[in-house]
């Protein structure tokens, strides 16, 4: 395939997905990612009730600590979050001495006992919360990794993953790629790390490609205005919402299958590629040949459009049905609003 004889393909109206089953829908955020106002109250009766008198415990065994707002918040934060227990996080010097006390003996000048549980038990509390709610969220982003591993290896992945990298921010929309990154940490992984790996790989991307911002992309119209002796020179831009992705499995179709309740085994070790992009509030997953993942990567890495073309040509013996291929490729790539902009 010369430059001279590359033409600009012709564009459907609409989106054309073609691999990669049906839409994957996301209808809901996080509740910490998007606090809203309470609704109000509806009592049943307009007289109030006379107060009621609770203890909570007795009176302190000696003067409370009285640290600032952010300092006690920090504290507390730390506390909840140690990777081992709340035992060891009062036992830590380092730690108690942020809000002024000497030792763990000093705890209950920070917090209050209950009347049935100490302040070490109460914190307990909030310290096996904090962990269910990240286990919580990392199974919404991971659904198929945890088909996978089951739920008892799952949630002992998930406590793995939250004792080396603890949430470090109030929105947990971004906590998922925490796990992704554990699964692509092992040195030397096993075919079946590896398949989760991969898994965990696809998982994300869909999660992150959900919550990318949406760029403008470019219309089908301003990529067929572009005179014939300027298309070689073309540089296109890929959107924030796009996701180009290589695996060792067909990581993508037994996604797919798990989707449709096929109860998919682990496949045996194969290249695969898939392109993960959004539409509105739709992601779409498609799966790629070895000529379209690498077309897509070299123009990614801001090849121009004719030397991309011209190393992949190289790749291709019939070279007629490769210029169909291109053709075809841009149009649905394009009309799915994969690219953001092209420089001529």
């Amino acid at each position: 395939m010369s430059r001279k004889s590359t033409a600009a393909p012709q564009i459907p109206a609409g989106p054309a997905p073609r691999d990669g089953g049906p839409t994957e829908a996301f209808v809901f955020e996080r509740a910490s990612a998007s606090p809203v106002e309470p609704a109000p109250v509806r009592r049943r009766s307009a007289k109030p009730h006379p107060p009621r008198r609770v203890k909570l415990g007795g009176e302190p065994k000696s003067t409370p600590l009285s640290p600032s707002l952010g300092i006690a918040q920090r504290w507390f934060l730390d506390v909840v979050s140690h990777p081992l227990s709340v035992e060891a996080a009062v036992g830590d010097g380092a730690i108690m001495s942020t809000i002024g006390a000497a030792s763990a003996d000093e705890l209950e000048r920070v917090v209050t006992a209950g009347p049935q549980l100490s302040a070490q038990e109460r914190l307990g509390i909030y310290h096996y919360a904090y962990r269910a709610r990240l286990v919580d969220c990392l199974a919404d982003d991971f659904p198929a990794v945890q088909y996978v591993l089951g739920d008892d290896a799952f949630a002992g992945l998930c406590r793995s993953v939250i004792a080396r990298h603890p949430s470090d921010g109030p929105n947990l929309n971004a906590y998922g790629r925490r796990l992704a990154q554990y699964c692509a940490e092992r040195a030397k992984p096993s075919p079946r790390e590896r398949f989760v790996r991969e898994l965990a790989e696809l998982e994300w991307a869909m999660v992150e490609v959900f919550h990318a911002h949406a760029a403008p992309t470019f219309s089908p119209e301003a990529l067929r205005a572009i005179p014939a002796d300027r298309w070689e020179h073309v540089r296109l831009r890929p959107s924030q919402t796009v996701r180009i992705l290589e695996f060792t499995h067909p990581v993508n179709r037994f996604f797919q299958a798990w989707r449709s309740d096929q109860q998919p085994a682990i496949p045996a070790a194969t290249w695969s590629a898939t392109a993960v992009y959004r539409q509105g509030f739709t992601i779409w997953r498609m799966d790629l040949t070895r000529p379209m993942a690498d077309l897509l990567k070299r123009l990614w890495a801001g090849e121009a459009l004719g030397a991309a073309l011209e190393a992949i040509a190289a790749q291709v013996e019939d070279q007629q049905q490769l210029a169909q291929s291109v053709m075809r490729w841009f149009s649905e790539w394009v009309a799915g609003g994969m690219f953001a902009s092209l420089d001529q």
